[in-house]
């Protein structure tokens, strides 16, 4: 609570909520309950919905998570207060595949347990305002354009994948996937991907290697 109130001092319009989901950072790092947990977190979130932040839920270790008995009950809170609240929630989800369901728990030393369950992006969407992923499991672009497809109003990205630990969707590759889906160049301007590369070269010295997808010079070469 007072991280969200050094944003609000400084006028964030939206911050970053780590809203650790699985068992083993529930239990072991936080020392809670996962009622506690949820609690604990929706305190946060509403206190940044009074005050006009648009809070940012990072659902960490989603992938090791109860998706059906803490992470969809929680988005479902989310969305909840975000439908009360004159500006959104925004939450994230996991991986693309239709037949990712939870498998058997998974024991950790007592009291707590945990099941190892790939949450699949496609079965949750549509509750879900915004999505945004690490590049873990190198998914991180098919899982952003499958949240597109089935119905997530909004994807994350960084310039040229740059982020915290091992990055985010790439900017430029959400701007190619976003023009051959829609068919719309307007909405997202291909010519900014060069615009970027420049930038990153001239600006912050970085060599983009030439064969990286879209901004490489000699990518498709």
């Amino acid at each position: 609570m007072d991280d969200l109130k050094i944003a609000h001092d400084m006028e964030f319009d939206e911050v970053g909520l780590l809203t650790s989901m699985s068992d083993y950072h529930i239990f072991l790092k936080l020392g809670k309950t996962r009622e506690q947990a949820m609690n604990d977190y929706l305190k946060v979130v509403t206190k940044a919905l009074e005050w006009g932040i648009v809070p940012r839920c990072h659902f960490e270790d989603v992938t090791r998570a109860d998706i059906y008995g803490f992470c969809l009950p929680f988005a479902r809170k989310l969305m909840e207060l975000s439908h009360e609240a004159p500006c959104p929630s925004r939450s994230a989800s996991a991986t693309p595949w239709a037949t990712a369901c939870p498998s058997p728990a998974r024991r950790f030393p007592a009291p707590c347990s945990a099941s190892s369950a790939p949450s699949p992006t496609k079965r949750r969407p549509r509750r879900m305002a915004r999505m945004a992923r690490h590049n873990d499991f190198h998914k991180v672009l098919v899982n952003g354009v499958t949240a597109w497809l089935y119905g997530c109003g909004g994807v994350n990205g960084t310039l040229m994948g740059f982020g915290e630990r091992t990055g985010n969707a790439p900017l430029e590759a959400l701007v190619i996937d976003y023009i051959s889906l829609t068919g719309n160049d307007e909405a997202a301007d291909p010519t900014v991907i060069t615009e970027i590369a420049q930038y990153f070269e001239k600006e912050l010295d970085y060599r983009i290697p030439d064969n990286y997808p879209f901004a490489g010079k000699d990518f498709n070469a």
